[in-house]
């Protein structure tokens, strides 16, 4: 993530990476409710979703959470 990053996905992905699964999820889940991301938050807040589950070995999410960022990168 770049300087340019919100610091929700910034400290999203901070939680992630120490194992606060629990507030990255709370963080991530109200940033999504937002109504004026742009198309690169909305890309980078599926790959962290996606990350999120999959550290919660949720494949199931993880695999819509990917398909999602995919077909919002087009």
């Amino acid at each position: 993530m770049s300087d340019l990053e919100p610091k929700e996905l910034v400290n999203a992905k901070e939680s992630i990476e120490h194992g606060r699964f629990d507030d990255a999820s709370q963080v991530l889940k109200d940033f999504g409710e937002r109504k004026d991301l742009s198309h690169y938050e909305q890309v980078s807040y599926y790959i962290l979703m996606g990350f999120l589950s999959d550290k919660l070995k949720d494949k199931e999410t993880l695999l819509d959470y990917a398909e999602k960022a995919y077909q919002a990168s087009q």
